[in-house]
């Protein structure tokens, strides 16, 4: 009996892997062309609220938008143990802009595609992934 009690509390107070925490925030006028577009991201966090903080802050203090623009921040999404991927048409004025969560190879062709859906006819072949952080438990 004793080596199950030794067994079990041995299992019970084994520390258990960290979770790792991110989240994604994106500012998103109706005109990205004109009024650009602002993003923030965070990932390694032990806890959710505080990724969504600094995904906040992040956003927020994008200093490639508009103070207009950096007003609009808001959580689109929370992810765990995943990759976030942004694509732009790194152009002024140009109004490409994807972003996706998930895997690298996923959420990369995602985020390309959204890239190309908003870049207009003329600018499809000019979007590039921008930034790729993957987050992972540690």
């Amino acid at each position: 009996m004793h080596k199950l009690t030794f067994a079990l509390t041995a299992v019970l107070l084994a520390p258990l892997p960290a979770a790792a925490h991110g989240a994604l925030a994106i500012g998103l006028p109706d005109d990205v062309a004109k009024k650009g577009v602002a993003i923030g991201y965070s990932y390694g966090y032990g806890r959710p609220e505080d990724a969504e903080v600094r995904a906040m802050q992040e956003c927020r203090g994008f200093v490639d938008a508009p103070p207009e623009t950096r007003e609009l921040c808001k959580i689109v999404d929370r992810f765990s143990n995943e990759c976030v991927v942004i694509a732009l048409d790194p152009e002024p004025g140009t109004p490409g802009v994807g972003w996706a969560v998930g895997g690298r190879t996923g959420a990369t062709e995602l985020a390309l595609k959204r890239c190309v859906e908003t870049a207009g006819e003329a600018r499809k072949g000019n979007c590039k992934v921008v930034d790729v952080k993957c987050d992972e438990a540690k």
